[in-house]
């Protein structure tokens, strides 16, 4: 057998196995690169490892080092006091559970959201505005806001709403649907105020409307505690749009021997900002807006009805800014209403004319007394100031209409509040001067002790939107005064049980049980009815 070299066996078996000879190659190629990477691996390990050792070998500093580098001037902490107890019988503890406080609310909508779906009580639309702006923003997400399920849970909270306020409310609201009559009117001579003074006309029905709407009652509920009050929105809505005359006027009326009697005529204009105000909320909350009913009051016909109203309104203002019984006068009672009338129709983005902003405006700087305070009735414009006859420069007397404003009720908490209302509805910043003037007037007559008493509806009314639109501590107060006394005089039990009772109440014998139960709501309803104008 021949030898062969190894070079010469090396050449044969490559002959007779290529494929080994390619798989030598790969795996000495896969070899050097194997040898490349470790030699670099190995560079790196001996850059960064005196770094690595610096750092480890660094010891950390000493507490007491570190105290040294402390400012000496930082002050020290003192230990926690312990906290007085409050001894007010009226306090929710911290741990109270929420029932206690605000979930006598019956919600049934989430709570937390605020997306409009096609089921919310009052859908977005372009019209709505905020109270004190011009239209076109806001809506329910605005001035009315508050008045959604959620919303008010929320205000009841953020506001200080006392636990049992939304259970009065709706007795109050139920007493209300069963005393309305079947043409969806409220007739107060049947639940009379004492004497045949009480006007059964729409202005005491458009009260009652606004209770529920205040609520956020709407036509529209099938379900839950607000949907019990549907029909009786609905009915109300009705009364009042087929009971308004073509040039848009709610004319009052008395009842006689079973006929209605035309009132006096200082009536008219009360009624008149009342009825105006209502349909303009529901307009704004989307009432009618599906169409319901035989008299075709959808909302398309209820925004004509209110705008109707409104131009009725204006053009019954004086060239003052101001209202009487029966049309132009100076009365600040009359007034009020006509502007939260007025702020109503622009929050359903109706029309209201610029220049009867301005005359309001007008007529809010002449209410103001240069103490602070607006009486019944402010000096006409007939050039004589602030009522006073002047001659060679000698004040002698005051002319016979301020004489008698002042002489009757001069200037009193009730029209320094109404007045006070009116200018933060109408834009006016709690900081303004003629606001923070108003209300140090009304804490120099220690305005609370209203509340307290809880016998002028009226009063009251006027201080709960005041007090909550100026916040802080005038609303803080107001909120401690008012609240218990007037749930406490609620009807507790009984065929009344729900209303109040309209003896020892401030013109309770004018409006009888349906006024004094609608007041008192509505009342109570200020925590969720307007969102404050400060936010």
């Amino acid at each position: 057998m021949e030898q062969l070299t190894p070079k010469e066996w090396a050449e044969g078996q490559l002959k007779r196995a290529p494929s080994f000879g390619i798989g030598v190659g790969v795996v000495t190629l896969f070899l050097i690169i194997s040898a490349f990477i470790e030699y670099s691996a190995a560079l790196s390990r001996a850059e960064l490892e005196p770094m690595v050792a610096d750092i480890m070998e660094e010891a950390p500093p000493k507490l007491e080092e570190i105290k040294k580098e402390i400012d000496p001037d930082e002050p020290e902490l003192k230990e926690m006091e312990d906290v007085p107890e409050v001894d007010d019988a009226n306090a929710v503890p911290v741990d109270a559970p929420l029932d206690d406080v605000t979930l006598d609310i019956a919600f049934t909508e989430d709570a937390t959201s605020d997306v409009s779906e096609p089921t919310d009580p009052f859908p977005m639309t372009n019209q709505m505005a905020v109270i004190g702006t011009s239209p076109g923003t806001g809506g329910f997400r605005g001035t009315l806001g508050a008045r959604s399920p959620g919303g008010k849970r929320s205000a009841a909270g953020k506001f200080g709403m006392p636990g049992g306020t939304n259970t009065a409310i709706l007795w109050g609201l139920r007493w209300l649907k069963n005393a309305q009559e079947p043409d969806g009117s409220w007739n107060p001579l049947r639940w009379p105020g004492g004497s045949n003074a009480v006007r059964p006309g729409p202005g005491v029905s458009g009260l009652a409307l606004l209770a529920f709407l205040g609520y956020g009652c709407t036509d529209r509920h099938s379900s839950g505690p607000l949907g019990e009050f549907a029909g009786t929105v609905r009915k109300a809505v009705e009364y009042l749009v087929q009971h308004q005359t073509a040039e848009g006027k709610f004319p009052e009326f008395t009842i006689s021997g079973g006929q209605k009697v035309p009132p006096a005529a200082e009536q008219q204009m009360y009624g008149q900002g009342i009825c105006t105000m209502a349909l303009a909320e529901a307009c704004a909350m989307g009432i009618g807006r599906y169409g319901y009913g035989t008299s075709g009051v959808n909302n398309e016909r209820l925004k004509q009805a209110a705008q109707a109203g409104m131009a009725y309104i204006v053009s019954q203002q004086g060239p003052g800014g101001g209202f009487g019984y029966w049309g132009a006068r100076n009365d600040c009672s009359v007034t009020a209403f006509q502007i939260q009338a007025i702020k109503a129709a622009r929050t359903a983005g109706l029309q209201v004319s610029q220049a009867a902003i301005d005359k309001t405006e007008n007529y809010l700087r002449r209410s103001l007394m240069p103490d602070g305070s607006s009486p019944y009735r402010v000096p006409p414009t007939d050039g004589s100031g602030w009522g006073w006859i002047h001659q060679d420069g000698q004040r002698l007397a005051m002319n016979a209409e301020v004489a008698h404003a002042w002489s009757w009720h001069r200037c009193s908490v009730s029209m320094t509040a109404a007045m006070l209302t009116g200018r933060l509805f109408m834009g006016h910043k709690p900081t303004s001067p003629e606001c923070t003037g108003q209300v140090k007037w009304l804490v120099d007559k220690d305005y609370w002790r209203v509340g307290n008493r809880a016998k002028d509806l009226y009063s009251i009314y006027y201080l709960c939107l005041s007090m909550f639109q100026m916040g802080g501590k005038y609303w803080d107060k107001w909120n401690e005064a008012f609240n218990q006394p007037l749930r406490r005089k609620q009807v507790k039990k009984g065929h009344m049980k729900g209303s109040w009772p309209f003896k020892d109440t401030a013109w309770g014998s004018a409006g009888g049980r349906v006024y004094t139960t609608a007041m008192a709501c509505l009342c109570l309803e200020v925590y969720f009815r307007y969102m404050p104008s400060y936010r």
